[in-house]
């Protein structure tokens, strides 16, 4: 039966991406008969209207497939913008499941006690996402909280989507392809799985809480223990607006204040507490009434070995030393290619160059400015035999952090000083000393 409903689950994408695709083609047979200007205003209209499509199915959907569509949405880089700023609803709204449903589920997860604690819990949906929607409420001892419920069978979902995922991945002929790709899909099977269990996320808020104590302006959501179940999860209402909606009005100064929160916040989890918030579309982020940045959804977080963060930090200390000779054996360490690495000390140092640019540039880095997906581009085709150095599965995640990450600040017209923070974790991790310390 889960077989056939991931079938049926993949058979309405593939039917919406060919409905959007057929309009698509019959639209491109209309600029024929138009204008230059009428072309451009028409293809506007299309990615648009495709984007739009494609958000409502994936937010219909939910589980994996909509947390595609958030990954998607988390660059502006990524997709078309026409397109990509469609899928932003996929940030904040999905299409929500009716409260008698909700009810449902409270009153299954809390028994017949659960609702006196509340003076109130509203029926409109605070948000909707991937996994579950969120209500408001407020309890009987004055407390505003967040209730997040768990939609339906979306475990079995979850395990559905990836499994034909998999399925799909493994008619690939090249063995090599064939291996990485199952790999990744666990990977991504453990935390999906982890993510749905809010008993866990409920754990990850204090552990985050406790990690991120270093960074005075980024606020956590307190969890409330006695009303989280697998199923449910009560926490703290943050009060303020979204943060893709506070950047519209802020100014440079507050831009890079924020941006420099943010890199301290996964630069410094990561290297200083092999610890990552591993979900970091728009949606999560929040700019607080008294300037703080809120960071919400820690369902899906990750702990890494201190050999691997601490190895991210010297592939950029060999950059900043010019150890270039040294980099493919680091690669190969870190796991890249499988641990066999057979591209140049050059051909990396340039992958560097365009991959890592904040981390090289002196002074504040300007990521609004940064052609990223042009630079990758123009890159591979120049070195096609750069596509076998294929990362290791743990540290799928990671990257996918660093593509939100470098989305939100690129939208943001952040300016950081993003080599600074970084020299000072690797002074503190790796005693590196920066040139201008150099006896």
């Amino acid at each position: 039966m889960g077989e056939k409903k991931g079938w049926s689950r993949l058979r309405r994408m593939g039917t919406s991406a060919l409905g959007a695709s057929g309009r698509y083609v019959g639209d491109l047979l209309l600029d024929g008969f138009r204008g230059q200007g009428a072309k451009e205003e028409a293809r506007r209209q299309r990615l648009a209207r495709a984007g739009r499509e494609m958000a409502a199915a994936l937010g219909d959907l939910k589980g994996a497939a909509m947390k595609l569509g958030q990954i998607l949405s988390s660059d502006p880089e990524l997709l078309p913008p026409e397109m990509a700023k469609a899928l932003t609803v996929l940030q904040r709204q999905a299409p929500p499941m009716p409260f008698s449903k909700v009810r449902s589920i409270l009153e299954e997860e809390w028994g017949p006690d659960g609702f006196a604690l509340f003076a109130d819990i509203e029926e409109e949906t605070l948000g909707a996402a991937s996994l579950g929607q969120v209500h408001k409420g407020r309890l009987q001892d004055g407390r505003h909280v967040a209730i997040k419920v768990q939609y339906p069978g979306i475990r079995d979902s979850l395990e559905g989507d990836l499994s034909q995922l998999k399925r799909l991945l493994s008619i690939n002929p090249v063995a090599n392809i064939r291996k990485q790709a199952n790999a990744y899909i666990e990977e991504l099977r453990e935390r999906f799985l982890l993510e749905s269990d809010y008993r866990e996320e409920l754990q990850n808020l204090r552990d985050g809480a406790e990690l991120f104590a270093f960074i005075p302006n980024l606020v956590i959501p307190k969890g409330v223990a006695e009303l989280t179940t697998s199923k449910v999860l009560v926490m703290e209402q943050l009060e303020g607006v979204p943060l893709l909606d506070a950047f519209e009005t802020m100014s440079q100064e507050d831009r890079n204040r924020v941006g420099e929160i943010l890199v301290h916040t996964w630069s410094g989890s990561f290297h200083l507490h092999q610890f990552v918030h591993g979900d970091t579309h728009p949606g999560n982020f929040m700019y607080l009434n008294d300037g703080r940045v809120g960071l919400l959804d820690f369902g899906c977080v990750r702990r890494f070995d201190p050999e691997m963060t601490d190895g991210f930090l010297k592939l950029l200390v060999l950059t900043w030393e010019a150890r270039y000779d040294e980099l493919p054996q680091l690669y190969a360490d870190l796991g890249f290619g499988r641990g066999q690495v057979n591209q140049s000390a050059d051909v990396l140092r340039a992958f560097g160059e365009v991959a890592a640019a904040p981390f090289l540039k002196e002074g504040p880095f300007d990521f609004a400015d940064w052609p990223l997906r042009e630079g990758i581009q123009k890159f591979v085709l120049e070195n096609l035999e750069f596509a076998r150095l294929v990362p290791p599965p743990e540290a799928l995640l990671y990257l996918r952090v660093l593509v939100g990450l470098r989305g939100l600040l690129h939208s943001g017209r952040c300016q950081v000083d993003v080599r600074h923070l970084a020299m000072n974790l690797a002074r503190e991790r790796l005693g590196f000393q920066q040139p201008e310390e150099t006896p």
